[in-house]
């Protein structure tokens, strides 16, 4: 059987064969086979405790499609794919599963995490330029990234994630800086240098989270993403 690219998917426990998971994806086997991934275990849910466990019994979900759509077709919005998904959810939910997801879906995710992971998240395509808007971090999911690394990668933590480089675009983490630094000047190799009236303007003409400008001012690192940074005013960030 072909799997299909857009579709709604359920993790089956192999040993009684009821759903445990309801997904949905738009990477077509990509997505439910990621959830087995290593570093996607790391959390602790209550679905990554019940697949750490199949796997220490030699063990895998079973993978199923409950819903797909055609590829040769224009996809429905977004909020009609979520309100598959949460149907298929409520739908086994009603048949007497043990549903492990973290929510009733339509948010990309069951790896909670706070307020930072329910912030619009920007991807650019290192390679192509190509940007996409994620209403949540943990909607990044659907496309097979992994929300924790999203997330690090928005903080700084991550220089990118599958040569995606991802910021958030509403409430982006603010660094501690000294307010009273104002304007800054990036430089590039090859290219004239900019000034920005503030560390947050240059931060995303970079594409880096703010707290990583302010090292590079403070001298801590040399550079971001090939970027050097200096302050163009007396005062230094903390």
């Amino acid at each position: 059987m072909r799997w299909p690219k857009n579709c709604i998917y359920a993790l089956v426990d192999p040993r009684d064969g009821k759903i445990n998971y309801v997904g949905k994806s738009s990477t077509g086997k990509k997505r439910p086979i990621s959830h087995t991934d290593p570093s996607r275990l790391m959390t602790r849910t209550r679905k990554n405790n019940w697949i750490r466990k199949l796997l220490r019994l030699g063990l895998k979900p079973r993978l199923e499609v409950l819903w797909a759509w055609s590829d040769s077709e224009p996809l429905p919005s977004v909020d009609a794919i979520n309100e598959t998904e949460r149907y298929y959810i409520k739908h086994a939910r009603l048949r007497g599963y043990d549903i492990l997801n973290g929510t009733d879906g339509g948010d990309g995710g069951d790896t909670g995490g706070g307020r930072a992971r329910r912030r619009k998240v920007i991807a650019v395509n290192l390679t192509t330029h190509e940007t996409r808007v994620y209403d949540y971090v943990t909607a990044t999911a659907a496309d097979g990234f992994s929300p924790s690394k999203v997330t690090a990668v928005c903080r700084g933590h991550r220089v990118s994630h599958q040569g995606h480089l991802f910021r958030y675009l509403i409430g982006q983490c603010p660094p501690k800086v000294n307010r009273r630094v104002r304007r800054v000047k990036v430089h590039h190799h090859g290219e004239s240098a900019r000034e920005f009236g503030s560390v947050r303007e240059a931060a995303n003409f970079i594409g880096a989270d703010a707290s990583l400008v302010s090292r590079v001012i403070n001298g801590h690192i040399k550079s971001v993403n090939g970027y050097r940074v200096e302050s163009l005013s007396n005062w230094r960030h903390k």
